[in-house]
């Protein structure tokens, strides 16, 4: 009789192994297909059979990766802590494996707890100490953290070891890491190694473009920014970063040549004279920007960002009435674009209708709270209404928010092309469950 329910167990615990891996797989499935909703209901339809083989065979070993790649969903949909949650139960269900703790690496370092991400990737490369890319993502962790010596030493061991398929990550973070200590040469040396592994890379000569201003070397910075912008024709920073280097040259006839050109190439992108306008902006050449901005409408009518963008640069020109009404039909098209109530806020702040601002500015920080410059803003406003607690409590804020982000991102202007691909699919260890189930079958 224990030998027919053993037998029993055994075979339900065989269907609810089948049916959660067919769950699993659908659900990957529509992982890959951008079908998110669809995909999370499979995911733990699969983690509700694994449940039910656990309950029948306490040993087995758990299906870890519908966890992990669940988890990756909620990353993708920006529920970091839905995500931590999951990759902490995939570490419970299998200790040994290090693709949960990658990934939680991963999701700290999202949420700028860089203590936390450190710890996970040294755990690693205690499970799997010959996992190259991990020494690159702990050298990134410490780079964050404003620890660039401790950086270095990772990205160099990173690069020792002859097992690593993609040093380019190493060599491009380790040519961060001299750039930030000044040592331009080196820098570019590292961003020249990279580029061997990586010769499509548009960051990488972004990045060597930027060595190259800093130690005043401008005909090669604009070299390396053409080519970028060739590999990349809407890079925005790379297109600010051109404008600023003929701008101290006080050459904008070539830049509006080099604009023009990268247009004739692509004149249906309405991306493309979007940025151009907001590079415009950051320049001070409002007349242009608004004429780039009013292509991209033309290209793209819908698009909401260039209507709030145009708005702010009416508002530059002090055209209020304009701004408003683009603002307003900026978010007719998208209410949720948070950007455009504090596009109203200037507008109201410029007006005089400081209440008005206020309200906008309010509405704004409830949604994005981490908001320097509006603290900044509402701060001096209420000082103006003589509201001086609200006042103080807005710059304390602003300063607040000023001292974490430099932790977060001492190195903000660089482009980081940073981490390795963590991203790829562990394979179920289908061949370990099923020999589980033999075993459980010999009597």
């Amino acid at each position: 009789m224990k030998l027919f329910i053993k037998i029993i167990k055994v075979l339900i615990g065989l269907y609810h192994f089948m049916a959660g891996l067919c769950n699993f797989f659908i659900g990957f499935s529509y992982h890959r297909k951008g079908e998110l909703d669809l995909a999370i209901k499979k995911y733990k339809i699969a983690i509700g059979k694994n449940k039910k083989i656990l309950e029948l065979i306490p040993n087995h070993i758990g299906f870890s990766t519908v966890h992990i790649q669940l988890g990756k969903i909620y990353i993708h949909q920006n529920k970091l802590e839905e995500a931590i949650l999951e990759f902490k139960k995939a570490i419970t269900i299998d200790k040994k494996d290090p693709h949960p703790h990658i990934c939680l690496g991963l999701t700290y370092e999202k949420q700028g707890k860089l203590t936390y991400a450190i710890e996970e990737y040294k755990e690693v490369i205690k499970l799997e100490p010959e996992v190259a890319y991990i020494h690159n993502n702990l050298g990134l962790a410490y780079y964050n953290q404003g620890n660039i010596n401790l950086a270095i030493e990772e990205y160099k061991k990173a690069l020792s070891n002859p097992s690593y398929t993609t040093p380019e990550f190493a060599h491009n973070n380790l040519g961060l890491a001299y750039y930030h200590e000044g040592k331009y040469e080196l820098s570019i040396e590292e961003y020249k190694k990279a580029l061997k592994f990586a010769p499509n890379n548009s960051c990488i000569y972004y990045n060597i473009a930027e060595a190259y201003r800093a130690m005043g070397n401008t005909y090669l910075a604009i070299e390396y920014l053409r080519t970028t912008l060739i590999m990349e024709p809407d890079d925005f920073q790379a297109m600010l970063s051109l404008g600023k280097l003929y701008r101290i040259q006080k050459d904008l006839d070539t830049l509006h040549k080099e604009y023009d050109h990268i247009i004739n190439k692509n004149p249906e992108n309405y991306m493309l004279y979007f940025n151009i306008g907001l590079t415009y902006i950051e320049l001070g050449e409002i007349a242009c920007a608004i004429e780039m901005l009013e292509k991209s409408i033309t290209c793209e009518p819908d698009f909401a960002p260039a209507h709030n963008t145009l708005s702010m640069a009416f508002a530059e020109q002090g055209d209020l009435n304009k701004a408003l009404l683009c603002c307003e039909y900026a978010l007719n098209l998208d209410p949720s674009m948070t950007q455009a109530y504090y596009t109203l806020g200037i507008i109201y702040e410029a007006r005089g209708e400081l209440e008005k601002a206020c309200h906008f500015y309010e509405k704004f920080i409830e949604i994005e709270e981490n908001y320097e410059e509006v603290y900044e803003k509402l701060g001096a406003i209420y000082i103006k209404l003589g509201k001086e607690t609200q006042a103080q409590r807005a710059f304390e804020k602003a300063d607040k928010i000023s001292q974490e982000t430099f932790l977060a991102y001492p190195q903000e202007v660089i482009q980081n092309c940073s981490y390795d691909n963590s991203d790829n699919l562990r394979d179920l260890d289908i061949k370990k469950c099923i020999e589980l189930l033999e075993n459980e079958l010999k009597w």
